[in-house]
């Protein structure tokens, strides 16, 4: 029974298989329309780092919309340039008004699936959206190759980060359409963008996370039964996806488009259903091996039979004649191979009760996989690009630093207007008692002056020293508020500067 109970290695040909497509674009006069409203809106001509921000934008713009189809060779750093250029357009949408609507510029964005359709919008979210889908396409990719080579940890990162950008898309798009005056129409989306879409995208890329874990799991020899629940969770998230992109409203569209000479090409599709019953297969047969080390050969019996029977599914499934479908035939004949020796073995053997499939348990999943957000790691790049665009506020912040600035100033003017006369004040009050002339005569003859004693039997027949020491007192009062006063305008000018970017007081 060693062999059939054995675990064997999961080749993970299929989920690294299930790449996207690229929107594709077409140009746009980005960094001349942005150069033109930063003069407008400060009457003054752009610094150059403003400039050479603003060229940047168009090269890299330029470089990213030439690429038609990612290749081992340009999918790592195609994703890392399209992330630190969406983080630069974050950084520029946070300093204008309806997402830059004021630029005028028109972005154009080709479905990635049904490349014919195209949408037109005139903002950076818009912008911003169509650049996260290709960033997480280029992502999946990296992450196929690093499957191709052993590399399941960078699979697993690239992976999360990918459904990250997609989780970041929908969180962008849902605030847009939704609404009784929803900022952009919802039909006027491509399909690709739509909010089901999205979110069945990002659940296909944790299941293929998921699924790197899993066989990072079995490369370090984890066992049978904590893969078991590593790999059921894979199946239960390829799943999710898969009712998605296999309903009656998606199925058509993620289906290429025959021609007369070309059929339809459902291969996408297939891929996604022969990864997820080869997901399932791979949990029933973790679970197999994990009844075979617990000794329960019967359960052990059962959910081999299970596998065998969804490996076949998977086979049958891949697009045929590919690479896909060749090796599931082989894992599905090794594993029917090993099921029948398990029933032998189990047979002969141990004569364990073999337990129908419904009547087994149903297995724990174990979610070790989340999205990371394209923000994260990369806050540098988003910072320095921001620095070049200090003058430009939305007009809500600038009203709201100019009121700031109003009111902080009226109120250092008022406590300036009274330590003035609270100081003119004592200045009248000793020279009315001659001091401190007086109390420098009188050190020769050790006698106050007359006028100064009187003053004293006044201030003892008023309160005395008490009286003293609560005048003290309130004048350290407003010694102490005019020093809060100032260190809290000086704070907030340090905080609106984090916040805006308003440049350093002199």
């Amino acid at each position: 029974p060693s062999d059939a109970a054995g675990t064997r290695d999961f080749p993970p040909l299929m989920s690294a298989s299930i790449i996207l497509p690229l929107k594709g674009t077409k140009p746009a006069e980005l960094s001349n329309a942005l150069l033109s409203y930063y003069a407008d809106v400060t009457k003054s001509r752009p610094p150059e780092a403003a400039a050479a921000a603003a060229r940047t934008l168009d090269q890299v713009r330029e470089r990213l919309s030439s690429i038609k189809a990612l290749s081992d060779t340009t999918a790592d750093a195609a994703a890392t340039e399209l992330l630190a250029y969406e983080r630069q357009l974050a950084a520029l949408a946070r300093r204008l008004d309806n997402a830059g609507a004021a630029l005028n510029v028109r972005f154009i964005w080709r479905d990635a699936f049904r490349p014919k359709q195209k949408v037109e919008k005139g903002d950076l979210d818009w912008e911003r959206v169509c650049t996260l889908f290709n960033a997480a396409a280029a992502l999946g990719y990296a992450a196929s190759r690093a499957f191709r080579r052993g590399a399941q940890a960078d699979a697993f990162k690239q992976l999360q980060r990918a459904a990250g950008c997609f989780a970041a898309a929908h969180d962008m798009v849902r605030p847009a359409i939704w609404g009784l005056d929803p900022r952009w129409e919802p039909a006027s989306l491509s399909p690709d963008l739509g909010l089901e879409m999205l979110s069945a995208l990002r659940d296909l890329m944790l299941a293929q996370a998921q699924h790197a874990f899993h066989q990072k799991a079995v490369d370090e020899g984890t066992s049978p039964s904590v893969r078991a629940k590593l790999a059921e969770q894979a199946a239960l998230l390829f799943g999710a996806a898969l009712r998605t992109l296999d309903s009656q409203e998606l199925r058509d569209y993620v289906t290429e488009e025959g021609s007369l000479f070309k059929p339809a090409d459902d291969s996408w599709l297939r891929r996604l259903r022969a990864a997820e019953a080869r997901a399932r297969a791979i949990a029933q047969e973790e679970a197999a091996a994990a009844a075979a080390a617990d000794s329960s050969y019967g359960a052990q019996v059962a959910r081999l039979r299970l596998a065998s029977e969804l490996m076949r599914r998977a086979a049958a499934a891949a697009p045929d004649g590919s690479p896909e479908r060749r090796s599931l035939e082989d894992e599905s004949s090794s594993l029917s191979q090993r099921t029948r020796q398990a029933e032998q073995d189990n047979a002969t053997i141990y004569q364990d009760p073999v337990p129908s499939a419904g009547a087994l348990p149903r297995l724990e999943p174990k979610l070790f996989v989340k999205p990371i957000r394209p923000e994260d790691g990369l806050s540098s790049a988003q910072a320095a690009y921001a620095d070049a665009f200090p003058a430009l506020l939305p007009a809500a912040t600038a009203a709201a630093v100019t009121q700031f600035h109003g009111e902080v100033h009226a109120k250092l003017h008022d406590l300036s207007t009274r330590t003035t006369s609270d100081a003119e004040k004592a200045q009248k009050a000793l020279a009315e008692l001659e001091l401190p002339q007086a109390l420098e005569a009188c050190e020769a003859d050790k006698r106050l002056p007359a006028r100064l004693v009187r003053a004293i039997a006044k201030a003892q027949a008023t309160g005395g020293v008490g009286v003293l020491e609560e005048l003290l007192s309130a004048c350290t009062a407003l010694e102490k508020e005019a020093h809060c006063v100032a260190q809290r305008e000086e704070t907030c000018h340090v905080y609106c500067a984090r916040c805006v970017d308003v440049p350093p007081r002199a």
